[in-house]
Parts: structure tokens; C-alpha cells; sequence
């Protein structure tokens, strides 16, 4: 059995367990003053997930279709090289990127759920 990584703090939140091929566990949860939207299987969703928004006074669940998101980023990159596309992040991007996995780092290392 794999770790399980747990994180909620007042408005947001997500847990995952390591072995995602063959069980997937994770999920993320947003809260915010007038409901909730939870996503079941953010980090793989071409293996089934689920998004639900809920109010309080009735929810809402959906999925989309599609395959990987590896799939998504390639295509994107060829159309970038082939095409001219735009590229939809740029370097700023990946500086906040690194930025945020560091908080996360940060939180994590400090958190009663390691």
C-alpha cells in the first residue's frame, strides 16, 4: 500500500494516494462562502472522474471526455512548432509554477497529515 497525502486547510483541500494506475484516490476540494466544487481524480481524469459543485441547497456532477492530458500537451506543442500557435504558458508561468510547488513543499513539510 502506498503513502496517502492529506491537505485541507480552511478553503481548500486534496488528498492522494500514491499507486494511481490501478486505484485511484484523489481528490480536490475547493470551498468557497457559498459552496463547494470537488474534482474526483484531478491527476488522471482519463481513468474516470467526477466534477460536482454543490451550493448547499442541491449539487451538480459532471464529467468530460476526452484522453491523457500528456496527449493535450503534445498536440499543443506541435501546433506551436508546425503552426505558429501561441504557446498558452511562457516563462513567467513556470516561475510561478516552481513558486507554488515550493508553498506546497513548505506546507506539506510542516503538516500534521505527512
Amino acid at each position: 500500500m502506498g503513502r496517502f497525502i492529506k491537505y485541507f486547510s480552511r478553503h481548500a483541500g486534496f488528498s492522494v494516494s500514491e499507486g494511481l494506475a490501478e486505484n485511484i484516490d484523489a481528490v480536490l476540494a475547493i470551498r468557497a462562502e457559498k459552496g463547494t466544487l470537488s474534482v474526483h481524480n484531478p491527476l488522471a481524469p482519463h481513468l474516470g472522474h467526477t466534477f460536482t459543485a454543490d451550493s448547499g441547497q442541491g449539487s451538480v456532477s459532471e464529467q468530460l471526455g476526452g484522453t491523457t492530458t500528456y496527449h493535450y500537451r503534445l498536440k499543443r506543442t506541435v501546433d506551436v512548432i508546425e503552426d505558429g500557435a501561441k504557446p498558452l504558458t511562457g516563462g513567467a508561468d513556470s516561475i510561478d509554477n516552481m513558486r507554488a510547488i515550493d508553498s506546497i513543499y513548505r506546507v506539506a513539510a510542516n503538516s500534521a497529515y505527512r
